[in-house]
This record gives C-alpha cells, sequence and structure tokens, in this order.
C-alpha cells in the first residue's frame, strides 16, 4: 500500500510541475499586465504545493 501511495505522490509533484511551468509559460507569453499579476498568483500556489509550504 505505501508503493501506491508513493506513485500517487511522485504523479501530483510532476502534474503540479507541469502545470507550474505552463503558467510561466503564459505569463511571459502575455502582455496584459492583468494576465501577468493573475499569473504570479496562481504561480506563487503552486510554487508552495511544489516545495510543501503549508
Amino acid at each position: 500500500m505505501r508503493v501506491y501511495y508513493e506513485f500517487l505522490f511522485v504523479f501530483y509533484l510532476i502534474f503540479t510541475i507541469i502545470i507550474a511551468l505552463f503558467i510561466l509559460w503564459n505569463i511571459f507569453k502575455t502582455k496584459k499586465i492583468t494576465n501577468i499579476i493573475i499569473g504570479s498568483i496562481a504561480l506563487m500556489m503552486f510554487l508552495i504545493r511544489i516545495f510543501m509550504i503549508r
């Protein structure tokens, strides 16, 4: 059962990193300041999850 939880944890981290990279790519691609601010806030939430800060 522990192997199952470890697999899910690794999958969760990889999935979170991929989403964070897409948000970062969108921040650099966009020109509107509101999209940059909203993307930065969303990126902070994903970085908190990636680095396990609670």
